[in-house]
C-alpha cells in the first residue's frame, strides 16, 4: 500500500510540469495536457485513498508499552455497544474494579476512535485465574489505576489518558510521603484510607515501577529491613514472584 502512494505521489508529480508544458503550447498538445490532467487527477484520488487506508489500519494495531506510538498486531472486538458496555462492567463486577457506570460509558464511547481503548476492552473479554494476571499486560500503569482507585479520570485520548494517571500517582506521593512511615503495609494503608483506594503489595509495586520508568526514585520506608540491593529492586523481585 505504501508502495501504490509513494508511486502515485512521484507520477503526480512529474505529470505537473508536463501538463503545464502541454498547455503552453497549445494546440493538440491541449488535448494532450487534459488527458494528463485525467491521469493526475486519477493519482490524487488513489494517494489520498491509501493514505485513508493506513490510517484506519493504525486504529487496530496492537500497543506496546515500550513505545506507545508502536503498532504490531490485528485484533478482533465486537462491534454493538452494548456488547462492550457489558464486558467492561462484568470484567468490573468479577474482579473488583468497580467502575462507576458512567465511566464505563466513556471507555465504550473511546473506544470507537482510540484503538488503545478498543484494546483494554478486547483484553477484558478474556478470561484470568485472578487480577494480576490482567497486571501482566503491556498497559499496567492503567490497570492499576482502573483497579485500585475509585476516582477514575477518563480520556478517549490515550497520551492524555497516560498523562491523568501520571499526575494522579504523583500526587499519591506527594499527598502520603513515604517517609512518615515505618513499612510499606503501614504505606499502603494510609494511601488506602486516604484516597478510598485498594492498593496492595503487588499493585502498589507496580506503581513504583511505573514511576521509576519514568524517571521518579520512590524512596520506600526502611523498615522492612531490605539487606544487599536496593529497596525498590528487592521488593519488585519479591511481589514478582507473589504475582
Amino acid at each position: 500500500m505504501k508502495a501504490l502512494q509513494k508511486a502515485c505521489r512521484k507520477i503526480g508529480l512529474l505529470l505537473i510540469p508536463c501538463m503545464l508544458i502541454c498547455f503552453i503550447v497549445g494546440g493538440l498538445w491541449a488535448s494532450v495536457a487534459w488527458a494528463l490532467v485525467f491521469v493526475f487527477v486519477q493519482c490524487v484520488v488513489v494517494f489520498f485513498a491509501v493514505d485513508k487506508l493506513n490510517q484506519e489500519e493504525k486504529r487496530y494495531l496492537d500497543y506496546n508499552g515500550g513505545s506507545r506510538n508502536k503498532l504490531t498486531t490485528l485484533f478482533n472486538l465486537v462491534e454493538g455497544e452494548n456488547q462492550r458496555y457489558n464486558i467492561v462492567r462484568d470484567f468490573s463486577k468479577k474482579y473488583g474494579l468497580n467502575i462507576p457506570s458512567d465511566k464505563i460509558q466513556l471507555i465504550v464511547d473511546a473506544s470507537y476512535n482510540s484503538y488503545y481503548w478498543a484494546k483494554e476492552i478486547h483484553d477484558m473479554n478474556k478470561e484470568y485465574s485472578r487480577i494480576t494476571d490482567w497486571y501482566k499486560g503491556e498497559t499496567v500503569w492503567l490497570r492499576v489505576y482502573m483497579h485500585a482507585f475509585p476516582h477514575l479520570n477518563i480520556s478517549s485520548d490515550f497520551d492524555m489518558q497516560y498523562e491523568y494517571v501520571m499526575s494522579y500517582y504523583k500526587k499519591v506521593f506527594e499527598e502520603v510521603p513515604t517517609s512518615k512511615y515505618k513499612t510499606v503495609e503501614e504505606y499502603i494503608r494510609a494511601v488506602n484510607h486516604r484516597f478510598l483506594a485498594m492498593l496492595d503489595e503487588i499493585s502498589f509495586m507496580t506503581m513504583v515501577r511505573f514511576m521509576k520508568e519514568e524517571g521518579i526514585e520512590i524512596k520506600l520506608p526502611t523498615g522492612d529491613k531490605v539487606i544487599n540491593e536496593s529497596q525498590i529492586e528487592k521488593l519488585m523481585k519479591l511481589y514478582d514472584k507473589k504475582a
